[in-house]
């Protein structure tokens, strides 16, 4: 039988699994290596394959034709949740600390302390085996990890690694950029993903101060990423709302907020649930609380600049009050063309985030000019339109009943489904509004 160590000796020359140099790289390219350090992970349909391979190569030490970039390749995908547990792998989770500790190899020690940090998860047997082996052996590792260790000399300490790693970035500035400098790579998994809920749990106290906010956001989304974080960032989002779920931060704060959240991770209702499902409701409401507000404003003054009429003062009393009163919970606009034009040439005015933050009323003919305001109650559905347009109201529990955050709108369609009352804005409309809302119950 031939063993693991001899073959990898006689093997040809191996390339070094660490980080190449990053600063030649294109920016594209930097983000994908930064992501994986080193260690490939084969796609999810091929990794069971790959794993059972090792698995019956080591049991026959048949190590010919198989490098040190297969062993990690195969380590990587022996930890991932799906595999790490199962019982017919059990031999080679204690393979790969008895090779750690064996091997005086470099590009697998190396490797296997990339898996270490890829695959951490807090306490896990998985990383208290690797990582006590891998401090065993740190002496042998590479320049990179020699490089972090004396930032964190815990780094191989499986229940508390994460903890120490946010600890350094607290009295960081800007910790994408520091843990970069040590060598540590702020979009890996596992450690990375560990350390950044730690980091955001022990700056949550802080987060009503503007400061602590733009360096969460920092974090989050640093100057050249095109994308923001997503693992973790339902915590992060949801440490940044919570301050504001019984009082309101200043106007400018409340901009920020709102408008970087939205940029990042887009409406609470239509941006990715892999992030929205994971914020708590208290601080998704109060997203939502925020964007209703700036949806009802943002339809009045746009129809108010399209539409000159002294009517729309009440009307702007009238809704803004009832939101006031937290009976709307959340609103939708659906903008003509003209309306979509000024709604448009408003939004970079006032550098509104890209992205769809409102519909387009599409019906022709003497509705052409018409916008649209639907606003979402407990238990109705209200629909506001310019240009005379009468006030519909629907139960929400109607399947028929207009729902918001659609793309386009018909107003004359609107017209004919079934509602409880359609109100004109004669005197007295804004009684008659509030007893179809009770009707509604």
């Amino acid at each position: 039988m031939i063993s693991l160590n001899n073959v990898i000796g006689r093997s040809p020359a191996i390339h070094h699994p660490a980080l190449p140099d990053l600063g030649r790289l294109r920016s594209s390219v930097n983000r994908v290596l930064a992501r994986w350090a080193g260690v490939k992970l084969p796609s999810e349909q091929d990794r069971e394959a790959c794993v059972v391979e090792l698995r019956d190569r080591e049991a026959a030490g048949r190590w010919e034709g198989f490098s040190v970039s297969d062993l990690t390749t195969a380590a990587r995908a022996l930890y991932t949740p799906d595999l790490r547990d199962r019982p017919d792998f059990a031999r080679l989770r204690k393979f790969f600390p008895a090779e750690i500790r064996a091997s005086t190899r470099s590009s697998l020690l190396n490797g296997m302390a990339s898996v270490y940090v890829d695959t951490y998860a807090r306490g896990a047997s998985h990383s208290r085996e690797l990582g006590e082996a891998l401090a065993e052996a740190q002496a042998r590792l590479g320049d990179r990890w020699r490089r972090v260790l004396p930032w964190i000399p815990t780094l191989f300490d499986a229940s508390r690694a994460h903890q120490d790693i946010a600890a350094l970035m607290i009295n960081m500035s800007d910790p994408w950029s520091e843990l970069k400098r040590i060598g540590l790579q702020p979009l890996g998994t596992g450690l990375m993903d560990a350390a950044h809920l730690s980091f955001v749990a022990a700056i949550a106290p802080q987060l009503h101060e503007r400061p602590q906010v733009e360096r969460l956001f920092r974090w989050l989304k640093p100057d050249g990423q095109a994308s923001a974080r997503t693992a973790g960032a339902g915590a992060a989002i949801d440490a940044l709302l919570r301050p504001w779920s019984d009082r309101m931060p200043d106007e400018d704060l409340r901009a920020y907020l709102m408008h970087t959240i939205r940029d990042f991770y887009g409406h609470p209702r239509l941006g990715p649930q892999a992030v929205w499902g994971e914020v708590g409701e208290p601080a998704r409401s109060v997203m939502l609380r925020w964007l209703t507000g700036v949806s009802i404003r943002a339809f009045l003054d746009v129809v108010s600049e399209s539409e000159p009429s002294h009517m729309w003062e009440p009307r702007r009393r009238f809704w803004l009050e009832l939101y006031e009163r937290k009976w709307i919970k959340d609103a939708w606009a659906a903008f003509c063309p003209a309306g979509e034009l000024v709604a448009r040439r408003r939004a970079v005015r006032e550098a509104v985030p890209s992205g769809q933050w409102f519909g387009s009323q599409v019906a022709g003919g003497s509705r052409s000019d018409t916008s649209l305001l639907i606003l979402e109650l407990d238990r109705c559905v209200i629909v506001e339109g310019s240009h005379s347009y009468k006030v519909h109201v629907f139960k929400k529990d109607n399947p028929k009943t207009p729902r918001l955050h659609q793309s386009r709108y018909d107003c004359e369609a609107i017209r004919y489904l079934p509602h409880v009352e359609a109100i004109s804005h004669h005197s007295g409309w804004e009684y008659r509004v509030r007893e179809a809302i009770r009707n509604c119950a």
